[in-house]
């Protein structure tokens, strides 16, 4: 949606709102009204829009991702790596859910899990790599000999 690309996510969302109110159970709408949500911060209300959404389609990935970013922004890191993982399983070429999973790896100490997803992701998309150079939620891999092979990561 054009409002939302431009950044006017309080009209964006009144035109959802009043899309649902013709199609309340229309899970694009309702997955677009999350991310809109989202965008706006107020990721509580974002995660239960994706709630709505994965009821009506419990495998809808774009749901399943930003509610991954929701929770992860409400400070929920299990419960979005926990979606990042099934996101993956149901599609193993998604470079962002593996780019998502090394970061909340790497946050919870687990650099064998991040390193991993992280060379998954970077295979899938080499764009991550300059991502994953500057990201401070990796940034306790910055000293592990792996990753910085994987980003040509030089300490200043």
């Amino acid at each position: 949606m054009v409002l939302d690309s431009t950044g006017k996510y309080t009209e964006a969302l009144e035109c959802f709102n009043k899309a649902l109110e013709r199609v309340p159970e229309n899970v694009h709408v309702l997955s677009n009204k999350g991310i809109s949500l989202y965008k706006s911060e107020m990721y509580q209300q974002a995660v239960e829009c994706f709630d709505a959404a994965l009821k009506i389609d419990a495998d809808y990935v774009n749901a399943l991702t930003f509610k991954g970013h929701s929770l992860y922004k409400l400070g929920q890191n299990n419960e979005a790596l926990d979606l990042y993982n099934r996101i993956i399983r149901l599609d193993h070429g998604n470079s962002e859910a593996l780019y998502n999973k090394a970061c909340l790896c790497s946050i919870k100490g687990d650099e064998y899990g991040a390193i991993t997803s992280l060379e998954r992701a970077i295979r899938l998309d080499s764009s991550w790599k300059e991502a994953a150079s500057q990201d401070k939620d990796l940034g306790r891999l910055k000293n592990n000999s792996r990753f910085k092979g994987i980003v040509n990561y030089v300490s200043n």
